[in-house]
């Protein structure tokens, strides 16, 4: 399939997760096997802002840990964006750090708008989200 894979349980819980974190940015990984994401990874926003995210450092550690030992690869980070679009900014491209997919939950509007995007080199390429059932 060409494009990011994830089950519709991954999907919903980033979601929900990133409303709850409202008016924060939300932030977190997602990992899985055989290029399928079927497993989210909340992580606490250090900086507590609408407008930027620190991952914790300690949940990022135990989210790697756990990554490793369920034999799982990260596939992507996420973030959300309160009130801004589901664009990367000038800011996320250029701290692009993983040479993985990088997710934006948009929570501007009355309904979320998710997107995937590539970062290489400071090009950003998007990405189709692909559902499959879980």
């Amino acid at each position: 399939m060409d494009g990011f894979v994830m089950s519709t349980d991954v999907f919903h819980h980033m979601i929900r997760y990133c409303m709850s974190q409202r008016p924060i940015e939300a932030c977190g990984f997602i990992s899985g096997k055989n290029q399928i994401a079927r497993r989210y990874w909340p992580i606490r926003n250090e900086d507590q802002s609408p407008v930027s995210f620190t991952m914790n450092p300690i949940e990022l550690d135990e989210a790697f840990t756990y990554i490793e030992a369920f034999g799982e690869e990260c596939y992507a980070m996420f973030h959300s964006h309160p009130t801004g679009l589901p664009y990367p900014s000038p800011f996320d491209v250029e701290h692009t750090v993983y040479p993985i997919s990088s997710i934006i939950v948009s929570l501007r509007g009355n309904r979320p708008r998710i997107r995937s995007y590539r970062i290489t080199e400071g090009t950003v390429y998007p990405e189709r989200i692909i559902l499959i059932p879980t």
